[in-house]
């Protein structure tokens, strides 16, 4: 798992990481997203016979890079290559609103599209600097050099995830078992999907649940804690989830991180 984790890491990079590589737009690979506008946003139309996928070939050759962009503007899984060694500047065109006939109105200040770290640091100071010395700050920043030193690891990425919760748990298993199994294999499959890796879940209820609950409730004041003789239903629910992951991850080593939210309330 870790091996994948670490391939993806160093090939597949997102539209918030700055590079400065020359483009080619490559062919969409897998389903589309077929989008559908809300007041809020954009989303994926999913049901239990289409979803859209994440599809891609890793880059062979040494100093190429894919980069996977998705944005607010409507961009979903969007793929460009790349290459490290070149010193010109990839600029990746954003959705086209007026074309999909979208009637959301643009927004100031929005991301820049492209992937240099002075434009970057242009756009944050310009959109959340407020006080005179930051706008000072600012205008210092005509000219930034970064400079990375391989050698030093200050960090270590063991994975991606996300939280499983009861009302997860619960949403899942009213869905049709076609729509649940396309939405476990857009989290975690490696095939298709943005291969998730490891899952937070609680130990007993969380804040999330559908309503509160924790271990040995019943009965009260057992300090010797007496009642954990069988797993909650509710955990059982969640037990399966975790099988089925597994099964469309292919991995057998998905990391899960657990941690009791509450005790029961005769301890408190």
């Amino acid at each position: 798992m870790s091996g994948f984790n670490e391939c993806r890491i160093n090939f597949l990079l997102t539209v918030t990481i700055l590079v400065t590589v020359i483009n080619v737009v490559v062919p969409e690979a897998g389903s589309p997203c077929i989008l559908r506008p809300y007041p809020d946003g954009l989303v994926c139309v999913c049901n239990s016979t289409y979803c859209d996928t994440l599809e891609f070939s890793l880059p062979t050759q040494n100093g190429s890079i894919l980069i996977v962009s998705t944005s607010e503007q409507g961009l979903r899984f969007k793929q460009t290559e790349g290459n490290f060694n070149s010193d010109e500047k990839i600029i990746i065109n954003d959705f086209n609103q007026n074309r999909q006939k979208s009637h959301r109105k643009s927004r100031q200040n929005q991301t820049p599209n492209i992937f240099d770290s002075r434009s970057l640091i242009k756009w944050i100071m310009n959109r959340y600097t407020k006080t005179k010395r930051q706008s000072d700050t600012k205008k210092q920043l005509d000219e930034v050099n970064i400079k990375v030193d391989h050698s030093i690891a200050h960090q270590k990425i063991v994975g991606f995830g996300g939280a499983l919760t009861g009302s997860v748990a619960h949403l899942l298993n009213e869905m049709d078992s076609g729509l649940k199994e396309k939405i476990l294999q857009a989290y975690f499959s490696k095939r298709t999907g943005i291969g998730y890796s490891m899952i937070r879940t609680s130990i007993g209820g969380c804040d999330f649940d559908l309503k509160p609950w924790a271990y040995n409730e019943i009965p009260k004041h057992d300090s010797k804690l007496t009642n954990f003789t069988e797993l909650d239903e509710r955990d059982l629910l969640k037990v399966g989830l975790f099988n089925e992951i597994k099964t469309i991850a292919e991995d057998d080593k998905i990391k899960i991180m657990a941690a009791a939210w509450s005790p029961p309330k005769w301890m408190k």
